[in-house]
């Protein structure tokens, strides 16, 4: 009875995988560049660091699908992430005030008073809306039949992966599209996905799926040592894209083998799993992004052939940092911030109420 009534500490310990994959692509992309870094062995692994941030994104809103499907929206839940947000945006920008010869952009200070409006946290932005969208799409899913669901994934995979691999970003992508179906296929694995399968099939299939993204690099670093001329463009690759194909199964299959193996119940992996989304606005803050990244001399390191140690040591570190900040966070203002909701959201949560009520007539009507 305990295990049901506490969160799997499997999928807990995928968020925090899925949070140190997102660190090693931005450890990647703003402490060594990798169109930038010539041909090397370490090329390869810069390449391997970058490619999975979005596989990691795919498994965070694959969770949140899963989990919030049988608990249901509530207002405080989108009130407390809100207030989160602006924790980290406001901080960031006071630190950024006491350092001497530091000039701020009329902008930068408007983006860090509306973080969420202003996109300052892409992420944070999609995600808040697809959990105030959530009431919506739960009434869906629960009123569907298991065609019906399917249908609407397979559609969801077309328009949100396929047309924009095969045409590209500009006519066809859109983040809150990419984030519904995670949230559905999420949704789907907890309503008609009862039987997890084997832990080694899943495992097994979401590395290889996995690998397919940076081999298209791998191949390109091979042809231009081959030619001298010819280069992979990792960041513009389709399978390395929010779209990518390959990295939604890989996401998919590596939550399928995280749900498939045997319950447990660690508090730890649980307290720093619930520190992950702190961890990713502590360290994707404009502030922290322009000057942590090149502060930090991890970029000194490129060449270095103790470069996976030094890129281990900065996953690590960001991911510890972020935690540390957002357990005091939780502690101090966090505990604020929540009082202020607990005595908002009732009200709120009535209203919220009433009108999903109504959707769910509406929806029953046209049934």
């Amino acid at each position: 009875m305990e295990l049901k009534a506490r969160r799997n500490s499997n999928i807990e310990l995928l968020r925090i995988i899925a949070m140190a994959m997102i660190i090693a692509h931005h450890c990647a992309l703003y402490g060594f560049f990798p169109e930038e870094v010539q041909y090397s062995s370490n090329k390869w692994i810069v390449d391997l660091l970058f490619s999975y941030g979005k596989v990691g994104v795919s498994i965070f809103v694959l969770i949140t699908g899963y989990y919030m499907t049988e608990q249901g929206f509530r207002v405080s839940r989108a009130l407390r992430i809100a207030g989160q947000v602006w924790f980290y945006s406001l901080c960031g920008l006071a630190v950024v005030m006491l350092i001497p010869d530091v000039s701020l952009e009329k902008n930068d200070i408007v983006q860090s008073f509306f973080p969420i409006v202003n996109g300052q946290y892409w992420f944070a932005s999609t995600y808040l809306f697809i959990i105030l969208l959530s009431p919506a799409i739960n009434v869906f899913v629960h009123n569907a039949g298991r065609m019906l669901l399917q249908g609407t994934m397979a559609m969801l995979i077309i328009a949100c992966l396929a047309l924009p691999t095969l045409f590209g970003k500009a006519n066809f992508y859109s983040p809150i599209c990419w984030f519904t179906l995670l949230y559905i296929t999420g949704s789907y694995i907890r309503l008609w996905r009862q039987d997890a399968g084997r832990p080694e099939k899943h495992f097994t299939w979401a590395v290889l799926w996995a690998l397919t993204i940076p081999m298209y690099a791998w191949g390109g670093n091979i042809l231009s040592k081959l030619t001298g001329h010819i280069e992979a463009p990792l960041m513009n690759s389709p399978l390395n894209r929010d779209w990518s194909i390959t990295g939604y199964v890989a996401a998919v299959e590596f939550f399928e083998w995280a749900r498939s193996r045997q319950p447990k119940y660690r508090p730890w992996i649980n307290r720093i799993a619930g520190c992950a989304f702190g961890v990713y606005l502590f360290h994707e803050n404009q502030f922290v992004r322009e000057f942590g990244w090149p502060l930090s001399g991890i970029s000194d390191k490129i060449y270095s052939r103790f470069l996976p140690l030094w890129a281990a040591m900065a996953i690590i570190a960001v991911y510890a940092a972020g935690s540390v900040v957002d357990l005091v966070r939780q502690k101090t203002v966090g505990r604020l911030w929540d009082r202020a909701v607990g005595k908002l959201s009732p009200s709120l949560e009535r209203w919220g109420c009433s009108a999903l009520q109504k959707i769910t007539a509406w929806i029953d009507r046209s049934a």
